[in-house]
Protein backbone atom coordinates (compact mmCIF):
# COMPACT_ATOMS: atom_id res chain seq x y z
CA UNK A 1 0.00 0.00 0.00
CA UNK A 2 1.17 3.48 -0.51
CA UNK A 3 0.55 6.84 0.18
CA UNK A 4 -1.29 8.38 -3.39
CA UNK A 5 -4.89 8.96 -3.25
CA UNK A 6 -4.94 6.31 -5.88
CA UNK A 7 -3.76 3.45 -7.21
CA UNK A 8 -2.60 2.94 -3.39
CA UNK A 9 -2.83 -0.90 -3.28
CA UNK A 10 -1.00 -2.63 -5.59
CA UNK A 11 1.94 -6.01 -5.42
CA UNK A 12 5.89 -5.99 -6.96
CA UNK A 13 6.69 -9.17 -8.21
CA UNK A 14 10.38 -10.03 -8.92
CA UNK A 15 12.37 -12.96 -10.58
CA UNK A 16 15.81 -13.78 -11.31
CA UNK A 17 16.66 -13.55 -15.00
CA UNK A 18 19.25 -16.30 -16.25
CA UNK A 19 21.83 -14.19 -16.10
CA UNK A 20 21.70 -13.50 -12.43
CA UNK A 21 19.68 -9.79 -12.80
CA UNK A 22 17.20 -9.53 -9.87
CA UNK A 23 14.09 -7.83 -11.72
CA UNK A 24 10.14 -7.37 -11.65
CA UNK A 25 6.94 -5.43 -12.29
CA UNK A 26 4.30 -3.69 -10.31
CA UNK A 27 0.59 -5.50 -10.46
CA UNK A 28 -2.37 -2.83 -9.96
CA UNK A 29 -5.42 -2.50 -10.99
CA UNK A 30 -4.67 0.55 -13.64
CA UNK A 31 -1.57 -1.87 -15.44
CA UNK A 32 -3.49 -2.10 -18.52
CA UNK A 33 -3.34 1.75 -18.43
CA UNK A 34 0.23 2.63 -16.64
CA UNK A 35 1.94 -0.70 -18.48
CA UNK A 36 4.15 -3.19 -16.10
CA UNK A 37 6.62 -1.08 -15.07
CA UNK A 38 9.53 -3.24 -14.95
CA UNK A 39 12.28 -2.16 -12.60
CA UNK A 40 15.84 -3.68 -12.05
CA UNK A 41 16.44 -4.21 -7.98
CA UNK A 42 20.21 -2.60 -7.17
CA UNK A 43 22.75 -2.31 -3.95
CA UNK A 44 22.53 1.55 -2.90
CA UNK A 45 25.42 2.98 -1.70
CA UNK A 46 23.66 3.45 1.73
CA UNK A 47 23.64 0.27 3.84
CA UNK A 48 20.75 -1.66 4.57
CA UNK A 49 19.02 -0.08 1.32
CA UNK A 50 18.45 -1.42 -2.10
CA UNK A 51 16.90 -0.02 -5.00
CA UNK A 52 13.91 -0.59 -7.26
CA UNK A 53 15.62 0.97 -10.44
CA UNK A 54 12.58 1.85 -13.54
CA UNK A 55 15.06 3.60 -15.70
CA UNK A 56 17.32 0.16 -16.02
CA UNK A 57 15.32 -2.08 -17.29
CA UNK A 58 15.42 -5.97 -17.17
CA UNK A 59 16.90 -7.32 -20.41
CA UNK A 60 14.12 -10.77 -19.88
CA UNK A 61 11.28 -11.68 -18.83
CA UNK A 62 9.70 -14.65 -17.56
CA UNK A 63 7.30 -16.96 -20.14
CA UNK A 64 3.83 -15.23 -20.00
CA UNK A 65 4.27 -12.14 -18.66
CA UNK A 66 3.71 -8.65 -20.43
CA UNK A 67 6.49 -7.35 -23.14
CA UNK A 68 9.03 -5.22 -21.58
CA UNK A 69 8.58 -2.08 -22.35
CA UNK A 70 10.05 1.93 -22.06
CA UNK A 71 9.06 2.88 -18.51
CA UNK A 72 9.27 7.17 -20.60
CA UNK A 73 6.92 6.43 -22.92
CA UNK A 74 3.14 6.76 -22.78
CA UNK A 75 1.22 6.74 -19.58
CA UNK A 76 4.03 5.10 -18.48
CA UNK A 77 5.85 8.08 -18.25
CA UNK A 78 4.11 9.78 -15.75
CA UNK A 79 3.79 6.74 -13.21
CA UNK A 80 7.25 5.19 -13.94
CA UNK A 81 9.37 7.32 -16.12
CA UNK A 82 12.49 8.31 -14.34
CA UNK A 83 11.47 6.52 -10.98
CA UNK A 84 14.13 4.73 -8.31
CA UNK A 85 11.96 3.67 -5.16
CA UNK A 86 14.50 3.35 -2.25
CA UNK A 87 13.79 0.37 -0.28
CA UNK A 88 14.88 -0.49 3.45
CA UNK A 89 13.54 -3.80 5.18
CA UNK A 90 12.05 -3.40 8.43
CA UNK A 91 11.72 -6.83 9.31
CA UNK A 92 11.74 -10.34 7.64
CA UNK A 93 8.93 -9.97 6.07
CA UNK A 94 7.96 -5.84 5.85
CA UNK A 95 9.94 -3.16 3.55
CA UNK A 96 9.07 0.70 3.56
CA UNK A 97 9.76 2.60 0.41
CA UNK A 98 10.04 5.91 -0.76
CA UNK A 99 9.96 7.50 -4.49
CA UNK A 100 12.57 8.87 -6.08
CA UNK A 101 11.69 10.48 -9.63
CA UNK A 102 15.23 11.90 -11.51
CA UNK A 103 17.07 12.10 -8.33
CA UNK A 104 14.44 14.56 -6.08
CA UNK A 105 12.64 12.42 -3.00
CA UNK A 106 9.02 12.59 -3.88
CA UNK A 107 6.80 12.61 -0.82
CA UNK A 108 5.57 9.49 -1.92
CA UNK A 109 5.85 6.24 0.41
CA UNK A 110 4.90 3.09 0.57
CA UNK A 111 4.82 -0.85 2.53
CA UNK A 112 5.53 -3.81 1.10
CA UNK A 113 4.40 -7.21 2.52
CA UNK A 114 5.89 -10.26 1.33
CA UNK A 115 3.68 -13.17 0.78
CA UNK A 116 5.72 -16.42 1.12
Amino acid sequence: INTLPAMRRFQKIMYRAADGVLAGRNVQTWSWITGPGYFTVKPSETPGEVLFDYVTLPSAKPDGWPEIKDNKRGLSGPVFGGLVDIMRAVSKHVTIGRAVRNGKPMNIYFALVRDA
